[in-house]
């Protein structure tokens, strides 16, 4: 009976591990086909392409919005760029050295929605060609208006009569 139980958690543990492959293979497929769209529709550079499809992803993936968007025009060498870079990416937890840099413009749409998108703009850091550190301009939330507390004009103690009684 022990032996048994041994087998039927070893074999829980395997299917646990086994389980989110597909998942992860059906994300890394549509990232691959949106590759691919951003090449056929946008004209993109194949790595302008894969850091907005990373971008995309990325970004939907956070509580702030709902889609991201690239207007026609712009992934296309006009107005994305990818720069040769031979330093580290970024100062803080991204700080890698990339030989790579690309930046690309798009839209993010808010939860819930608002009648104008954010506009923002993505950095993708690549090394031989792969993605190795990725940021974009957050837009920092409204700052919270301040209460002001009015003042309340009570009357000095000159100026209160005694009541009657």
């Amino acid at each position: 009976m022990r032996q048994l139980m041994q087998i039927v958690v070893l074999l829980v543990s395997w299917m646990m591990l086994l389980l989110p492959l597909p998942s992860h293979a059906d994300w890394h497929v549509g990232r691959l086909d949106l590759v691919k769209q951003f090449i056929a529709e946008q004209q993109a550079a194949p790595l302008v392409a894969d850091c907005a499809a990373h971008a995309r992803f990325v970004a939907t993936t956070l509580p702030l919005y709902t889609r991201i968007e690239f207007p026609d025009g712009a992934l296309d060498t006009g107005q994305a760029s990818i720069l040769p870079w031979n330093q580290a990416f970024g100062n803080a937890k991204q700080r890698v050295k990339v030989d790579t840099m690309v930046l690309i413009s798009g839209v993010g749409y808010r939860k819930p929605e608002r009648s104008k998108p954010d506009v923002l703009q993505f950095r993708c850091g690549y090394s031989a060609n792969q993605l190795m550190a990725f940021d974009y301009n957050e837009p920092k939330p409204a700052p919270a208006k301040r209460r002001t507390l009015r003042r309340v004009n009570r009357p000095s103690q000159k100026q209160i009569k005694p009541s009657a009684r």
